[in-house]
């Protein structure tokens, strides 16, 4: 019988690591406070929880394309969610069936632009775009396979839950989508969220004539959308311990990208913010060293979870790969040296890359901006340190930081191609692109951009 791990990567949709009680991050301003996670709160309890883990881009196709190649947004070309891979890129799925002998199965959201769920998985279930209409379908399939799979192969099961992305349908930034009258209404329960302490108004021109019932709406519907997803989360993963594979299957739970939840007036995804960027990464099953350690040590990264389960598989990993790593190492307990720091991408209003270390955040944009947080003593980033001592030194840290990157990635230099459904953005799109390699470049060759 083959002994090798299987491996079950459930993800989920624009869920901010702040959401979830298990993150130890409840009080006053926070949503763990008034969202119930009962199921990931015990999954958490029998695994690692990594307290500093970052999606490579905040968005959904620059994410889950870092996910399946495990390389960066800089090295893919996808700024944001138009964007397209060139086809030189492997699919993991693919990988781990070709070099590993593995089953590579998939249910629910895929949304990897250019390369094909298809032709790396077997599809279970496609899911929809609406995650409470089809969540649920999404996690039966999942059950339904760890219930009846007899094969011989070691099985990599992909589970893509939509929600809480349903907090969209709620916001007027998607045009044809608007508040519900419930939000006006006033009518706000306990279970409602204030605001949190870095609201100052709203950013958008869409969001202006919100009222605070509105933003708590707003952020009630997204708590009630995240103890959806912990709910079926909690199914699958008891399935799972009942099943057959039970002492031999890692389980890996995270999400795409976070949500802006009215902090800085802001909704949705994109920013280069703590809320946006940092997102859950629990890790459960066999091999685990000291069971609910709760990790706030070691920055990873999205890039890092295919790097992660070719080391399961026992192959190598996928070619090209620069600088994710395998944290497998450090759930087994291994004490090794690690990186100090890592980077998150986005094409949102031009772009930008943030660096982020143990003590600080540093965001460097395409037109000679850069912010500095403290991210110990000002987690809702309210104070940026660009004009004081501390915050230019850290500045020069992570510039060199990124220097550091760009030295070891290869950047895409063909890009900026978009999907038929954005063409009418493809003249912008392609000059956001150049933007990036003109941005990369010059801190590459150490122009003073940031003075």
């Amino acid at each position: 019988m083959d002994r090798r791990k299987n491996i079950v990567f459930l993800h989920v949709d624009q869920l901010t690591a702040n959401v979830l009680s298990a993150y130890g991050e409840t009080g006053a301003n926070r949503p763990a406070t008034f969202t119930r996670t009962p199921g990931l709160d015990h999954i958490a309890s029998r695994g690692r929880t990594f307290i500093n883990s970052y999606c490579a881009g905040p968005q959904c196709v620059p994410s889950r394309s870092s996910w399946y190649t495990s390389r960066t947004v800089a090295e893919t070309g996808v700024l944001r969610n138009q964007y397209v891979m060139g086809t030189e890129f492997p699919n993991l799925g693919s990988w781990l069936r070709d070099k590993a002998d593995y089953l590579p199965v998939y249910a629910g959201k895929w949304h990897v632009s250019r390369i094909r769920v298809e032709d790396g998985f077997e599809l279970l279930d496609k899911g929809s775009g609406h995650g409470e209409a089809n969540d649920a379908g999404v996690g039966r399939s999942a059950m339904a396979f760890l219930n009846n799979y007899s094969g011989e192969k070691p099985f990599f099961l992909n589970v893509g839950l939509l929600n809480p992305h349903d907090c969209c349908f709620f916001s007027p930034t998607y045009g044809k989508y608007g508040l519900s009258d419930r939000g006006a209404s006033g009518d706000l329960s306990i279970e409602s969220p204030p605001l949190p302490k870095n609201f100052n108004g709203a950013e958008s021109k869409w969001l202006k004539d919100w009222t605070e019932a509105d933003w708590r709406y707003y952020l009630y519907q997204y708590s009630r959308q995240t103890e959806m997803i912990d709910t079926i989360t909690k199914r699958i993963w008891d399935t799972l311990r009942a099943s057959k594979f039970a002492d031999n299957t890692l389980f890996i739970f995270s999400a795409d990208h976070g949500e802006g939840a009215a902090n800085k007036g802001r909704v949705s995804k994109g920013y280069l913010d703590d809320n946006t960027m940092r997102v859950p990464l629990i890790c459960e099953g066999p091999g685990i060293a000291n069971p609910g350690t709760v990790d706030r040590s070691h920055l990873v990264s999205g890039i890092d979870i295919g790097a992660t389960v070719c080391e399961i598989a026992g192959c190598a990993p996928m070619p090209g790969v620069s600088v994710a790593r395998s944290f497998l190492p450090l759930l087994a307990g291994e004490q090794e040296p690690w990186r100090d720091y890592v980077v998150c991408e986005s094409g949102k209003g031009g772009f930008g890359a943030s660096v982020i270390s143990e003590r600080y955040q540093c965001n460097f944009r395409h037109d000679g901006q850069w912010e500095v947080f403290d991210r110990i003593n000002d987690p809702f980033q309210i104070n940026n340190l660009a004009a004081t001592d501390a915050g230019r030194q850290a500045k020069e840290k992570h510039l060199e930081y990124l220097r550091d990157y760009l030295g070891k990635i290869t950047v895409c230099l063909n890009g900026g191609q978009v999907t038929p459904k954005y063409a009418d953005t493809a003249d912008a799109s392609m000059a956001n692109f150049q933007t990036m390699l003109k941005m990369y470049d010059a801190i590459s060759r150490g122009e003073a951009l940031y003075v």
